[in-house]
Order: C-alpha cells, then sequence, then structure tokens
C-alpha cells in the first residue's frame, strides 16, 4: 500500500512580511489555507506541520500533526532538505508509518489547485519519478535573455549577451519556466539523492496566475487579498 503525507513548513522569522504564515486571505490565515487545499486530497493519509512556532503549530487544526522545529534548521540559512531529514527523523522516533510520497507545502502559495494537485500525485506514480514540481511560464518580457546586470555610472549590461544575439528574435527565445507552488518527492529517492528535486524530476504546468502567485511582499499579500475578495 502506498502512503502519502503533506508536509506544512512554516517557519517564524519570515522574510519580506512579520508573521507571514499567520496572515489572512479572506477568513482564514494562511497556514489554514494550506490544510484545507490539502485535506481535500483523500489520498493524503496525514498531514504534519513542522514549525519553530508554537503560535503556528497551534494554528493548526486536531488533525494536523505538529512538529516543533529545531532552532538550527529555522534559520534564514537553513536548507528544505534539512527539515525533511528532521521530519522523517521524528516519523520514525514517534512509529508512524514511512510514506513513499510526500508533498512539501508551502503556506504562501493559497490558491493551489486540488487538480493539479492530483495531476502531480498520479504523475510521479506513472513515471516512479524522483520529484514532481509545479512551473509557471515567465512572460517573454521577463525571459532570462532579457535580464541585465547594473554597471557603474547607471549603465547596463546583457547578462547573457552571447546567447542573446544568437537568439535576437522572440520566436526563437526559449520558452523559461519558474518552479511553482507544488513540491512531491519520491522518499526513498529523496533519502538516497539527499535533494528536494530529486532526479528524475517532472513538472506540472500551472496556467493560471492565480494558482502561480507566491506571497512574498506585502504587495503580494494586497493581490491575493484582492483576487480573493473579488472571487477572481
Amino acid at each position: 500500500m502506498n502512503y502519502t503525507y503533506a508536509l506544512i513548513t512554516a517557519r517564524k522569522n519570515s522574510k519580506g512580511i512579520k508573521n507571514k504564515n499567520l496572515k489572512k486571505i479572506g477568513n482564514y490565515s494562511l497556514i489554514e489555507l494550506a490544510e484545507k487545499n490539502y485535506r481535500k486530497i483523500s489520498q493524503i493519509k496525514k498531514i504534519f506541520i513542522s514549525s519553530d512556532s508554537r503560535k503556528i503549530l497551534n494554528k493548526t487544526s486536531r488533525e494536523t500533526i505538529k512538529i516543533l522545529r529545531p532552532r538550527n534548521i529555522s534559520n534564514d540559512n537553513s536548507k528544505s532538505e534539512q527539515v525533511v531529514f528532521h521530519f522523517l527523523r521524528w516519523i520514525k522516533k514517534n512509529n508512524i508509518i514511512f510514506p513513499n510520497y510526500l508533498f512539501i507545502v508551502q503556506p504562501t502559495s493559497p490558491f493551489v489547485s486540488k487538480r493539479n494537485i492530483l495531476k502531480s500525485l498520479n504523475l510521479i506514480k506513472k513515471k516512479k519519478c524522483g520529484s514532481v514540481t509545479s512551473i509557471y511560464q515567465v512572460p517573454h518580457k521577463y525571459n532570462i535573455l532579457n535580464h541585465r546586470i547594473s554597471k557603474k555610472n547607471n549603465m547596463t549590461k546583457f547578462l547573457y549577451e552571447k546567447e542573446r544575439k544568437k537568439k535576437f528574435n522572440r520566436q526563437l527565445k526559449l520558452d523559461t519556466f519558474v518552479h511553482g507552488n507544488i513540491f512531491l518527492i519520491n522518499v526513498k529517492k529523496f533519502i538516497k539523492q539527499k535533494i528536494i528535486l530529486s532526479i528524475p524530476n517532472y513538472a506540472v504546468k500551472i496556467k493560471s496566475f492565480k494558482e502561480a502567485i507566491d506571497i512574498d511582499t506585502e504587495t503580494d499579500l494586497k493581490l491575493a487579498r484582492l483576487i480573493k475578495k473579488n472571487k477572481i
């Protein structure tokens, strides 16, 4: 039998917005919305939350299993891999069945759809791959070949000037994508490779701008609230 769990990761001292994970979109905090989104998936047997904040842990429902995360893996330099390994040690210590698959949930993405969560789960099972992530296409005006670096005297230079000259025509530019907000790992492959994006890595394309929103700044938060309020 395959076991799939979801692990919500939410530390206390978030960057950009103070107490970001506790901010509300409509009637619910980002933490509560993350719970609700993944609670809809019947294949997910258990939901956990890992945080260094008891306030954040207590914001979740009784059904969500709470893990107090050590401070030494809760700072700006801490890696997601450290958090996942701590989680795996914790469930082993507490005699909880090891999962085959694990969703690593970011509360800062409140509009993740049930459809794409299920797509990710079906894909990792079908391909027997190391990980699945959602991706969102970068608009052509933000294409990596248009990126510049600032030099002295307010001069700028294209970061990838040689590549740009080869593909000066817009139609020749590669489509580029950024990682979205769904991260699903094959636990055995993760333990072996020790990276979240264990290979082979497959992707689910997100087409909706709303679903791709990742709240990092006050502007992002205002936009998310506006979308929720106006039911966009």
